[in-house]
């Protein structure tokens, strides 16, 4: 069979076919239908679901790189994966971008997901499903050229950038009082 003739999974057959998924394995889900879409339905696919997936540098570094992915690991800007609204947004970026990472220390600082707002990322070491037992929890500071941004996601308020060509300039301890203060003024808000 050709290779234009796995390509025939439309957009609404995809999204039917992620309904039962959580948000730990949509993403393998994602990375299994790139072979049947086309690169811009794909990728818009991507973009509509990426907010919603979890363990993302885990699922990207266990996968073949077909050319869907290896187009989103170049780090080059994909339009599809963003929202009318986040394409402006991302339109009026300086070219240096300053972004910030709340991780944990030599456990998933290499990840793609940043964020425009510092107080943003330092929550995320506080969120229980984030949490790694014993790991030093760290916000990264970083910049990156805005040609190196593969997509800014603004939904869930996480203002995001995603990128694999961070250059990291200060990693800054987040320690217990920090930790709890954060936690405390994120329960108060909800």
């Amino acid at each position: 069979m050709s290779k234009s003739a796995h390509k025939n999974l439309t957009f609404r057959e995809a999204e039917n076919s992620l309904m039962l998924a959580d948000s730990y394995s949509r993403l393998s889900m994602i990375v299994g239908l790139a072979d049947r879409m086309t690169h811009k339905s794909w990728f818009k696919l991507l973009g509509c679901y990426w907010s919603t997936c979890d363990n993302i540098s885990e699922t990207l570094a266990g996968v073949d790189c077909g050319d869907h992915i290896t187009d989103l690991i170049d780090s080059v800007t994909i339009p599809q994966m963003m929202t009318r609204l986040e394409r402006g947004a991302f339109a009026e970026l300086p070219d240096t971008v300053t972004i910030y990472r709340g991780c944990f220390d030599g456990v998933n600082v290499d990840g793609c997901s940043w964020s425009l707002d510092q107080s943003v990322a330092r929550k995320f070491p506080t969120l229980r499903r984030y949490q790694v037992s014993g790991a030093v929890p760290v916000l990264l500071s970083a910049t990156v050229e805005k040609h190196c941004i593969v997509a800014l996601k603004l939904d869930r308020e996480e203002s995001e950038v995603i990128t694999f060509m961070a250059d990291v300039f200060a990693t800054e301890r987040l320690d217990a009082e920090q930790r709890c203060a954060q936690f405390n003024m994120i329960e108060m808000a909800s």
